[in-house]
């Protein structure tokens, strides 16, 4: 049902055709007025409307001030699309004194390879819960490629695609990976070069990364590209963000 306005207060109606009306009395009906109504300080009436009425009126929901949340797919689902990006399951061999996961070996040439994709070093780190790396700003390598494995906590892993030649240009996967996942979804995830990346610990505790890249570590190799200048976005172009990650997180 329309909502119904009278009211003789002064009001000041802009048409597209540029005049100008501004009638003693007036009636509105805002789900079927197609016009702009201001009051005399410049104030659109739209502006006015409470969060409420956007869940009762389709027209109006561009205008509300609740959050938008512009992350279509489940964060609970790993769902890996980029191209030439693999994840290996890895197999968690548990038993009454804990449990055993190995991360890489060299008879796995999805994520191994002795010509192209080798082994040269294997580092962890810690990040503290609720934080990312980076912020603002993406990690990229010129020709290394990374192997992620998380050993404790949870993370969002973030991968943009913006290889003009990739089949997959454009498209941005985020990734749950962590202990909350069940033994059957821990995976080792090889990012590829020039695939932008970057991480958001989920859980309260902090996470511990494993890397095992196929490169020495070459602060040449290594970019560092703002969100802006890369332009990576959600599924409704929306310049991707943490924060919108975040959103959609407690939503």
């Amino acid at each position: 049902m329309s909502a119904v306005i009278d009211s003789a207060a002064p009001l000041t109606f802009f048409l597209t055709d540029g005049r100008v009306l501004q009638p003693d009395s007036w009636r509105i009906e805002l789900d079927d007025f197609p016009l702009k109504p201001r009051n005399r300080d410049g104030i659109r009436l739209s502006d006015q409307i409470t969060p409420s009425r956007c869940h009762k009126s389709p027209k109006l929901v561009h205008q509300c001030s609740e959050p938008r949340i512009p992350i279509n797919h489940n964060l609970n689902e790993f769902r890996l699309r980029i191209h030439d990006a693999t994840a290996r399951k890895l197999r968690v061999n548990r038993d009454e004194s804990g449990s055993l996961v190995e991360i890489l070996r060299t008879d796995w040439p999805d994520i191994y390879n002795s010509d192209s994709r080798e082994f040269a070093q294997t580092y962890f780190s810690t990040t503290p819960g609720g934080l990312s790396r980076d912020e603002t700003e993406w990690h990229v390598h010129k020709h290394q490629e990374d192997r992620f494995v998380v050993a404790a906590g949870d993370i969002l892993l973030a991968l943009w695609d913006g290889r003009p030649d990739s089949p997959s240009t454009g498209t941005l996967d985020l990734l749950p990976m962590g202990e909350s996942q069940p033994d059957d979804a821990q995976f080792s995830v090889l990012i590829p070069k020039q695939v932008h990346h970057g991480f958001m610990v989920t859980s309260d505790r902090e996470a511990i990364l494993l890397n095992s890249p196929t490169r020495l570590y070459d602060p040449n190799d290594e970019g560092r590209d703002p969100f802006a200048d890369v332009g990576a976005t959600f599924d409704d172009h929306t310049l991707f963000n943490w924060e919108e990650v975040r959103k959609a997180l407690r939503s």
